[in-house]
């Protein structure tokens, strides 16, 4: 069920699409040679893919080790795999499949690009094999949560829809497990990345939103406008756009008479997403229309309440926003936990409250992060940051660095960047690993006080990645929480 005109839209789109896939595979894929750059997480989907459709292929990775490798090798015992020295071959492709973690940069990649050969990623092979409409989400922050709750949302309408994409599950497994399961997805919903949607030439998806973009990737994309470029790729033949009123690097540059735009933000407008307060009480409002009471929005802060406004905008391009619907909704809006490693509260001990949000990669997200818990908490904050920081500049952290921050806890790689740029906004105390910064702030903090995990950096200096560090801090609040129980008991015992 669509909303009026919706369908009609994006038919005629995607046969756009079906004609540009028509030329693409004019010379036969079957007689194409593929190697795929990268055997991380995508460049496996890409394999198992490519072998389903019996397409030929080689995996190629400059690392001479690679932790997948016996794995791989198990599985497609007569694939060529190259590690390290991975020139030869490149030379035999007829089209590389570029992993998101590789720069198309790689000197070997233009090598290949000068005599002609063409490079695709894992995302335009999806959408050249389905004609289930997409769902495509990106943002600098906040892509992973909007993603699973328009999935979400989409599922408690009524509808099959599936995520994936930068978030879990990889593209290709979807169309793999679409394939083997009995009932056809309504929606794929995509989180894409900048790196996806670098190698992204035919998208067209039903919606596609940019959240906020924010300075990040500075190691990949050398300047914002770059960065931003890749990002507003994904508008490229959507049928729907949805952007954030507040902020202009979302918008996109025409929104053409076929296209359907839709708006969100936090205040109340006659058209889009936004909040409309009633007799004090504030409430999700689409098109100045009350839908429901901002009070089933079980997450605290900010952050959560813009995920909910950029849903709800994405939803109702697709939907009618009936009163069942509506109510549908409301259910799975009230049931969402949020994602792990994102603001989410560990626990506390000694009165002092412990919040993990290693998902802050970047400063826009700890900017966010900070705001929210000066809009949650009332005790001082204790700000746990630092790691690779992809050569970001430090600087606009300030703005939300206000007395409510006791201190900055800074370790890892790039903790003396980050105390240079930081320097005389809050106290600074530095330590070489997360848990020793951790262990400072424990024996500093207060009762009603907040020791945040945002480390406005990348995790690949000490950590296998995001999730690792999230996790080691989770346990090292755990040891401390088993050390609480501990002296209460001595405690009762004396």
């Amino acid at each position: 069920m669509y909303a009026s005109g919706w369908s009609q839209r994006y038919l005629l789109l995607r046969l756009g699409l079906i004609s540009c896939r028509v030329c693409m595979y004019a010379h036969s894929d079957k007689k194409m040679h593929y190697v795929v750059v990268g055997l991380g997480l995508t460049g496996f989907s890409c394999a198992r893919f490519l072998a389903r459709q019996g397409y030929a292929f080689s995996v190629v990775d400059t690392r001479p080790i690679v932790a997948q490798a016996a794995a791989f090798r198990a599985e497609f015992p007569n694939v060529t795999l190259s590690l390290g020295d991975i020139e030869p071959t490149l030379a035999k492709a007829d089209v590389l499949v570029v992993s998101p973690g590789v720069p198309l940069t790689d000197p070997a990649l233009q090598s290949c690009r000068a005599r002609g050969v063409p490079m695709t990623g894992d995302i335009e092979l999806f959408v050249q094999h389905t004609d289930v409409p997409i769902v495509a989400i990106t943002g600098t922050n906040g892509k992973s949560t909007v993603t699973t709750l328009v999935a979400d949302l989409l599922n408690a309408a009524g509808c099959y829809a599936v995520p994936g994409g930068n978030l879990g599950i990889p593209a290709l497994d979807l169309l793999l497990e679409a394939a083997s399961s009995q009932q056809k997805p309504d929606y794929f919903v995509l989180e894409l990345s900048s790196y996806q949607l670098e190698r992204t030439f035919s998208l067209k998806a039903a919606v596609a939103a940019i959240l906020n973009v924010a300075p990040d990737h500075q190691d990949r994309h050398p300047t914002f406008k770059e960065y931003q470029s890749m990002k507003h790729r994904i508008y490229e033949g959507a049928a729907a756009l949805v952007y954030k009123r507040s902020d202009p690097t979302t918008h996109p540059s025409a929104c053409t008479p076929a296209q359907q735009c839709i708006t969100f933000d936090t205040d109340s407008v006659a058209h889009g997403v936004g909040i409309q307060v009633q007799k004090g009480e504030g409430f999700i409002a689409l098109d100045n229309n009350p839908l429901f009471s901002l009070s089933h929005l079980k997450i605290p802060g900010l952050v959560f309440q813009d995920n909910v406004l950029s849903a709800m905008a994405i939803v109702s391009a697709l939907l009618p926003m009936t009163t069942e619907t509506i109510a549908r909704m409301v259910l799975a809006i009230e049931g969402f936990q949020g994602l792990p490693h994102r603001c989410a509260m560990v626990g506390q001990c000694g009165g002092v409250y412990y919040v993990n949000d290693s998902k802050g990669t970047n400063v826009s997200a700890t900017v966010a992060a900070l705001i929210s818990m000066q809009n949650t908490y009332a005790g001082n904050i204790f700000l746990l940051a630092g790691g690779d920081g992809k050569q970001a500049d430090f600087s606009p952290l300030r703005s939300a660095i206000n007395a409510q921050v006791g201190c900055l806890l800074l370790y890892g790689r790039d903790a003396n960047i980050l105390g240079a740029a930081l320097l005389g906004a809050a106290p600074i105390r530095f330590a070489p690993t997360l848990i020793e910064a951790m262990d400072i702030a424990r024996g500093i903090a207060q009762p009603g006080d907040v020791v945040l995990l945002s480390p406005a950096c990348a995790s690949w200096d000490q950590f296998k990645d995001y999730q690792e560090r999230g996790q080691v801090f989770i346990q090292q609040v755990q040891r401390y929480q088993a050390a609480c129980a501990a002296d209460t008991t001595a405690a009762a015992l004396v």
